[in-house]
């Protein structure tokens, strides 16, 4: 899975391309999605922009990893929530 900062993308796009909310600024755009990971597997696509793991606001991609590193095991489940075309959305994962 490729990751972006959302605060590296001009306003502009994430208006007229992703169709954000005024009020996100913040959080973690999906690049890419590969085939067979937890990522496909809990229908997360390019272009989401997730915001939050198991509850736990996320920023960037410093804070994304820093949970799943510090916070996750292997097997574990979690909560994610992201935007996809301005909707806010909720999936599982389970990581490998």
């Amino acid at each position: 899975m490729l990751l972006q900062d959302l605060y590296t993308v001009p306003a502009e796009v994430l208006v007229s391309e992703m169709n954000l909310p005024d009020d996100v600024n913040s959080g973690v755009i999906i690049s890419h999605v590969e085939e067979g990971t937890p990522a496909d597997a809990a229908g997360l696509e390019a272009l989401d922009v997730v915001v939050s793991l198991d509850g736990n606001e996320v920023e960037n991609m410093m804070e994304l990893r820093k949970y799943l590193y510090y916070e996750k095991e292997q097997g574990e489940e979690m909560q994610i929530e992201y935007y996809r075309d301005g909707q806010l959305q909720q999936t599982t994962a389970t990581l490998e």
